[in-house]
């Protein structure tokens, strides 16, 4: 199954080394969970307009919890916040 995620700034990442992710007042921050980079910034996701920091925290949501059913999910970030 294919694992790597891209985010809508352009940085990418394994979907499971997603540990966790938040809002924050300037963006959404995605964090790492490996025993290695436990913590570590996998990205920070710079966005000023709430309702699409909202929309891209609930699209990584998605795509974490889809993974963890055995399915991969990629969000067409051009269409959902263009």
């Amino acid at each position: 199954m294919n694992e790597t995620i891209v985010y809508p700034n352009g940085d990418f990442s394994k979907v499971s080394m997603i540990g966790s992710y938040e809002i924050t007042p300037k963006g959404v921050l995605v964090r790492c969970c490996t025993n290695v980079f436990d913590g570590m910034i996998i990205t920070n996701i710079i966005e000023t307009n709430e309702t699409k920091r909202e929309l891209i925290f609930n699209e990584i949501n998605k795509m974490v919890g889809l993974y963890k059913e055995g399915e991969f999910y990629q969000p067409d970030w051009d269409k959902l916040l263009g």
